[in-house]
């Protein structure tokens, strides 16, 4: 009798330490990024804005070519001194930033915009962010994908929760195909890796919890490295969406 309780429990174990999650990710690989990105390319219609990125012999990002329509506009040079990175356009002061022991940001003064954004972290996704000292937004994560990130509702002082879903398609160049925008900080900043982790698998929908409308992703992966090669946004309401914007990207593998 004792043998046959054993033999149960041990098979108990067995088949819970198999189980994946209800959208079936599995739980057990640990992801692994083996892309990093080369170029980020947002096209508006006719017009296009881009963004280069270079990094240094630690794999951090040491300089970012900003251009409009080919024509470079912004040169930003990262320059990293303990804890502490500076980030320079040209001559001019851009960011300072504040780092943690995981090298992501916990405090950036952005000279550009005159704030200052504090970050917390979980696992090295961004749990919060406070914009001059007031709360401005939070995360929440799951299975190593954002849940939602929050917006406060200045009419009724509620937080409003942006939810997403996922493919089952592993996002290893870590794109941040959604991120939490009330942090204040720009996309191009996010793809820098210097702000915490992208969702473990590509976003499929967002859509705010109040709201009917939502946002639907689609991709194109690139055939080398596996990373998404283009990502293309339709929003509106169900049964009815319109294109909204359209982002491309380059790899090269991380060896």
């Amino acid at each position: 009798m004792k043998k046959l309780l054993v033999f149960a429990l041990v098979a108990m174990v067995a088949i819970v330490a198999c189980q994946k999650d209800p959208n079936g990710k599995d739980d057990e690989k640990a992801f692994k990024q083996t892309a990093r990105m080369k170029t980020l390319v947002a096209v508006y219609g006719d017009d296009n804005e881009s963004w280069a990125y270079t990094y240094d012999a630690q794999g951090r990002v040491s300089k970012v070519e900003a251009a409009w329509n080919g024509s470079v506009y912004s040169n930003f040079t990262f320059t990293y001194e303990g804890s502490k990175c500076t980030v320079k356009d040209g001559d001019k002061a851009a960011y300072d930033i504040d780092l943690n022991a995981d090298g992501l940001a916990v405090k950036i003064k952005d000279y550009d915009k005159n704030k200052t954004i504090e970050l917390t972290y979980v696992d090295g996704f961004i749990a919060s962010a406070k914009v001059n000292g007031a709360d401005a937004t939070q995360q929440s994560v799951t299975n190593e994908c954002v849940d939602y990130w929050t917006r406060l509702n200045t009419d009724t002082g509620e937080w409003r929760h942006k939810e997403h879903t996922y493919t089952t398609t592993e996002n290893v160049g870590a794109v941040h195909t959604e991120w939490a925008e009330d942090a204040g900080l720009k996309r191009w900043l996010y793809e820098s890796g210097i702000v915490g982790r992208a969702s473990r698998f590509c976003c499929a929908t967002a859509q705010w919890a109040d709201r009917t409308a939502l946002a639907e992703y689609t991709y194109v992966f690139d055939p080398v490295t596996g990373a998404i090669a283009k990502e293309t946004k339709n929003y509106g309401e169900p049964g009815a969406l319109e294109f909204d914007c359209e982002f491309t990207f380059t790899w090269e593998a991380i060896k």
